[in-house]
C-alpha cells in the first residue's frame, strides 16, 4: 500500500513541478513539500478507510444544496 515514508517527496515535487514547467522557488520549496506530506497523509486515511464489497461508488454527483454542474456518470 501506500506510504508517504515509501517515496521521496523533495524528489516528487522537483520532478512534477519540471515536467509541467512550474518553477518552485527555494524558498517555496519546504511548504510545498508540508503539503505534500498532509496530502499523503490524507490520502492515506482515505485509503485505509474500510468499505464493504457491497459498497458501490454513486452514478451521479450533486453538490450540496442541488443546482447544476453535477458530473454524471
Amino acid at each position: 500500500m501506500f506510504s508517504a515514508d515509501s517515496i521521496d517527496l523533495e524528489r516528487y515535487a522537483e520532478q512534477t513541478a519540471a515536467l509541467i514547467g512550474l518553477p518552485i522557488p527555494p524558498d517555496c520549496k519546504p511548504g510545498v513539500i508540508a503539503n505534500l506530506e498532509r496530502t499523503a497523509a490524507i490520502a492515506q486515511l482515505v485509503l485505509e478507510f474500510p468499505l464493504s464489497p457491497e459498497a458501490e461508488s454513486a452514478a451521479v454527483f450533486v453538490p450540496i444544496g442541488g443546482g447544476t454542474g453535477g458530473v454524471t456518470g
